[in-house]
């Protein structure tokens, strides 16, 4: 498989300072399969290799704490109740706080420029709900506040999880991905 190629390259090439290498594996379960591989491939005692899912790694990088979704949508609600003045629950928040928190994720993950991005969004929004000679309803003006405030909340979010070392996932990427070249000088490894 896949894994034992991967141990047996490990061996090969690394058996005198394994201790100095980390591999990235895609998720936390291929990270099992590979101790397990290194550990039938080994025949004298060795410092085993620092093996990471994806995400552990970007977390251990960036030294940012991942939230779990739930977490996320509380934190967001925090956020939210500092933000605005009408006092929701909890219940009316959560499905477009899920909604806003897969956004959120995506436009880190494909390191998209936030400004440009809710910028236009929030243009296109008031573009759509215009009619010429026709007032907005309450309920256009509410829906397009919400978009004009969508770019509000992020920074807010990102700067409330900054002071407590917290990311969502793709924050937590993209804080790597542009910060690279400093992080890289402070990873232990020599070999990734």
């Amino acid at each position: 498989t896949f894994l034992e190629n991967l141990a047996h390259k490990l061996i090969n090439e690394y058996s005198g300072n394994m201790e100095s290498v980390c591999v990235v594996l895609p998720n936390r379960r291929a990270r099992v399969f590979l101790k397990h591989a290194l550990e039938k491939a080994i025949d004298k005692p060795v410092w085993m290799p620092e093996v990471f899912g994806m995400e552990d790694f970007i977390a251990r990088v960036s030294g940012k704490s991942i939230l779990s979704s739930f977490s996320l949508l509380f934190e967001l609600f925090q956020v939210r109740k500092k933000l605005e003045s009408q006092n929701r629950t909890i219940d009316e928040f959560i499905h477009w706080g899920h909604i806003i928190l897969s956004d959120f994720n995506e436009i880190d993950l494909y390191e998209v420029d936030v400004d440009a991005l809710f910028d236009n969004l929030s243009e296109v929004k008031a573009i759509e709900k215009w009619h010429p000679g026709e007032e907005l309803t309450d309920m256009e003006r509410n829906y397009l506040y919400f978009y004009a405030s969508l770019k509000k909340y992020y920074y807010a979010l990102k700067e409330h999880l900054g002071k407590k070392n917290q990311a969502w996932q793709g924050n937590a990427f993209r804080y790597v991905s542009e910060n690279i070249d400093s992080l890289a000088n402070e990873m232990p490894w020599q070999r990734i």
